[in-house]
């Protein structure tokens, strides 16, 4: 939205949410990225719809992803690590041998902005699971859990 007094609003228990801001023309968007919409390209749709609507300059956006469950408790199947390697390259997928792999969401979500020219990424590198006086984890709670919350809106 460029319209100001118009609250964007987004709950997450482990996902990856993303502002995204255009300083020159006083605009705003706000996205919730798990791991099927990192791969699906939600970051960089958001991008390409801030252009379109609003007329947003990919290089003059910034783009700050906020706490999310990090690469040290994100622990997925062969299959998916093996999708997001060869989506987003090798650094988005840890493993140690005999365990399985772990996945970095705000690394391949920061890779997709940049692909589309986003150069200001900022990475609250916050891990839900991790900080568990802080933040609600889905996964750490099984899901019986609370959501965090994100609220973003441009001043009058």
């Amino acid at each position: 939205t460029d319209e100001p007094g118009v609250a964007l609003f987004l709950r997450f228990a482990d996902c990856v949410p993303i502002v995204l801001y255009d300083r020159e023309h006083r605009a705003i968007a706000l996205v919730h990225a798990g791991w099927r919409g990192t791969l699906a390209g939600i970051a960089a749709e958001a991008v390409r719809a801030m252009a379109a609507a609003l007329g947003s300059q990919p290089g003059r956006l910034w783009a700050g992803i906020g706490p999310a469950i990090g690469p040290c408790c994100y622990e997925v199947g062969q299959d998916l690590a093996e999708r997001f390697v060869g989506r987003f390259g090798p650094h988005t997928v840890s493993q140690t041998p005999g365990e399985r792999p772990r996945l970095d969401l705000a690394a391949a979500n920061t890779i997709a902005l940049r692909e589309v020219g986003v150069e200001h990424v900022m990475q609250a590198a916050l891990c839900t699971a991790c900080h568990h006086d802080e933040f609600f984890s889905h996964r750490r709670e099984g899901g019986r859990t609370g959501r965090n919350a994100v609220i973003i809106a441009l001043a009058p």
